[in-house]
């Protein structure tokens, strides 16, 4: 397992302390740059609604990105999604 790029990893750390508002800037930076993994971690936020508007159709669209690119974490998001029915309808 590759360490996360420094921007995604500030990134994720920010999210871990509370700091929604930075973890979002770092994330949609890096996941604007084609980072799959801060795709994934930028997913959460919306997901949660941690920093952002809940939206589960940006979520998706986020995991799917992560998961075209190969992203254990994406496909694993993705399956959540569908599987529990979280802003989807259920797909098992």
């Amino acid at each position: 397992h590759t360490r996360p790029a420094p921007t995604t990893r500030a990134g994720m750390e920010a999210y871990n302390r509370g700091d929604y508002a930075r973890a979002y800037a770092l994330l949609r930076t890096a996941s604007d740059a084609g980072d799959a993994e801060a795709q994934v971690n930028l997913g959460y936020l919306y997901a949660r609604g941690h920093g952002v508007a809940a939206d589960q159709d940006e979520a998706l669209r986020l995991y799917s990105q992560a998961a075209r690119q190969g992203s254990s974490e994406g496909m694993n998001a993705l399956g959540y999604k569908y599987d529990h029915g979280s802003g989807v309808i259920p797909d098992p």
